[in-house]
């Protein structure tokens, strides 16, 4: 007896058992997802617009975005320190945690300042951009900045955005893993270790 569909045929002619479930069509339409509220439309031309404002070098910038996915409008930016929350021991870790979520929530309402803080959806987020030198890949010091904002608690009308990361062979964002070659950090040979 032959197969009912040429469809449902396996290899040698006999009928495909699915187990119980019917194969499921693939998706027809190409089109991208829509960017969350707190995603930058365009990652490469706000590094360039910060690095006009602040220089890129090593270090931790945070700053206060307008309308990230349409208008993309920095509003302010600050370079932050991180010395004073470094740990000395194990034993300070918990400690070190609970000292960069401080310092963000204060980086935050100095950025955010005397904006209203009106009801509804926010219309700001913070993007945090790290830069160092090495190899574009999200480690240690890039984990610690989201533990430090996902504790911040600074209770503000504006979403915690995007974290880039910018080294001498590019950026990379972390939301949706765009990333490009420009701009990117140069002079690797006069920074510290």
């Amino acid at each position: 007896m032959a197969p009912e569909s040429v469809d449902n045929a396996g290899p040698d002619g006999d009928p495909v058992q699915h187990r119980g479930m019917a194969p499921f069509p693939m998706p027809t339409t190409t089109a991208d997802p829509e960017p969350r509220p707190s995603q930058l439309r365009d990652p490469a031309r706000f590094l360039t617009q910060l690095s006009t404002v602040l220089s890129m070098t090593p270090g931790t910038i945070v700053s206060l975005v307008h309308l990230p996915t349409t208008k993309q409008a920095l509003c302010a930016a600050v370079r932050i320190d991180w010395a004073d929350v470094k740990p000395t021991d194990q034993m300070d870790a918990d400690l070190s945690r609970t000292a960069r979520s401080e310092l963000l929530h204060d980086v935050a309402h100095d950025l955010w300042g005397s904006l209203p803080t009106a009801r509804g959806r926010p219309e700001h987020a913070f993007v945090t951009v790290v830069a160092r030198p090495g190899r574009v890949v999200f480690g240690p010091p890039e984990y610690r900045v989201l533990s430090g904002w996902r504790y911040a608690n600074h209770l503000l009308p504006a979403f915690q955005g995007d974290l880039l990361l910018v080294t001498p062979h590019g950026w990379r964002a972390f939301i949706d893993d765009s990333c490009g070659t420009v701009p990117a950090l140069d002079d690797e040979a006069s920074w510290e270790a």
